[in-house]
């Protein structure tokens, strides 16, 4: 399990609440870093990001998906997770590979 994990997680959740609450876009871009941050901690969390999304997207929060914070934070996690994504490319993702012996271990 790792640590880090949950802090991140509840630290964009909060951040995510702050910008319902307040109104301020901005925000989206130290969200999305945090996001970034996340990524490259650990792959799982695009499951939850995509709850996240999905969650945006059902609430009047949704108007945040047409501001350009929101689009700029996108872009500024993308950019931070690109350089692994691109390692993993390279290497034939030998974190899939590596997922089969992870279960069997369980």
């Amino acid at each position: 399990m790792n640590a880090f994990d949950s802090l991140l997680w509840t630290a964009i959740a909060s951040l995510v609440v702050r910008i319902a609450r307040s109104g301020d876009e901005r925000l989206w871009l130290a969200a999305d870093a945090l996001v970034g941050i996340a990524i490259l901690n650990k792959y799982a969390v695009i499951f939850w990001l995509s709850g996240l999304i999905i969650g945006l997207c059902l609430t009047p929060l949704s108007q945040s998906l047409r501001q350009r914070w929101f689009w700029f934070g996108c872009f500024l996690a993308a950019a931070m997770a690109l350089p692994n994504f691109v390692w993993q490319w390279q290497y034939q993702f030998p974190f899939l590979q590596l997922m089969p012996k992870a279960w069997a271990c369980r």
